[in-house]
């Protein structure tokens, strides 16, 4: 009797070291996974943002101002249409609702565009040939 109690308790106590070393180590990891995705996502996100900023500058560097006007309104538009997506998803635009009113209400239908928006043509957004000078 006391042998099956002693085997009954190892048996508890190591399923349970298992489960808590288990749940230990997988929060670990998740928590890693998770910060890794965040700072890679973050900084994809600032190399994409430098290089559009950096291919403007580098136009109007090389005075192809119209060309530089058509790319800031391109992606403008590009943007504004994805936030606009977001603000008409409900799970995407509680993250965002707050800033877009008090930062972009045209997003929103509250004011109008302060740029030239560039509509898709054949379903993509470019500058037409005139603006290659």
């Amino acid at each position: 009797m006391n042998k099956k109690i002693i085997l009954i308790t190892a048996i508890i106590f190591s399923h349970a070291v298992v489960l808590i070393l288990g749940s230990y180590i997988g929060v670990k990891r998740t928590k890693n996974e998770f910060v890794a995705h965040y700072i890679s996502d973050k900084y994809r996100t600032m190399l994409g943002q430098y290089l559009a900023y950096r291919n403007i500058a580098m136009q109007i560097r090389s005075k192809k101002i119209v060309l530089a006007k058509c790319t800031t309104n391109l992606m403008a538009s590009e943007l504004f249409d994805s936030l606009r997506s977001c603000m008409s998803d409900n799970y995407c635009s509680k993250f965002i609702e707050l800033d877009i009113k008090n930062s972009a209400p045209e997003i929103m239908n509250q004011s109008h565009l302060p740029f030239d928006y560039i509509s898709s043509k054949n379903g993509k957004k470019e500058c037409d040939g005139n603006q290659k000078k």
